[in-house]
């Protein structure tokens, strides 16, 4: 929700670059895609439909042929933010034939010439999710006593939270393990359903 609502506030503040960024950690979280995966992406590969974003990662860690593996994006929200439109319409006079789908941020309105990577990435990443807390705050999203412990949570997060994050909650709705294989691009899930699981009980 605090990535959500980041984007418009984002796009308001003439802050396009970021706002792009804060769009592609979106993408990785719907689509349960690795840090890795979501840099291999061309985004000539992309394609908005009205149910979805498909595209396919050229490269992953399991499968480096360059065949490719596809993924999704639904059309969907938790905060009622139509975020997938929106960034679609802000990357779309980005796309090209390079073959990494975001670059690094040199500022919130600039970027560098070279791909996003690991740790600055990441960086940015928590600066935009405690901004984002804020705003759900000034929105009454959430309770200002719910504050401390999401802010907590923040300092916690890494790239492979955005892998798990769809993954753990479909595990804990009980949700078919065949489904959230198919989320998780899985060839068999019936050893993975638990481990991704956050809390196993």
């Amino acid at each position: 929700i605090a990535l959500e609502v980041m984007l418009p506030k984002l796009i308001f503040e003439k802050k396009n670059a970021a706002a792009i960024t804060v769009w592609w950690v979106l993408i990785l979280i719907y689509a349960s895609l690795r840090f890795d995966d979501g840099v291999h992406v061309a985004p000539s590969s992309l394609e908005m439909t009205p149910e979805a974003l498909l595209g396919v990662v050229w490269q992953t860690k399991v499968e480096r042929t360059r065949r490719g593996t596809r993924f999704a994006v639904p059309t969907c929200s938790i905060s009622g933010v139509e975020w997938l439109a929106m960034g679609w319409d802000l990357f779309k006079p980005h796309i090209s034939d390079r073959d990494y789908f975001v670059w690094e941020l040199k500022s919130e309105k600039e970027f560098n010439e070279a791909p996003v990577t690991y740790s600055r990435g990441l960086s940015w990443l928590k600066a935009f999710m405690l901004r984002g807390i804020n705003e759900t705050r000034i929105l009454k999203l959430v309770e200002v006593n719910e504050m401390d412990e999401l802010e907590k949570a923040v300092r916690e997060v890494t790239w492979h939270s955005m892998r798990v994050t769809m993954l753990s909650e479909a595990v804990k709705a009980q949700v078919d393990g065949k489904i959230v294989g198919l989320q998780a691009n899985w060839k068999d899930p019936s050893q993975l359903v638990l481990k991704y699981a956050r809390q196993r009980k």
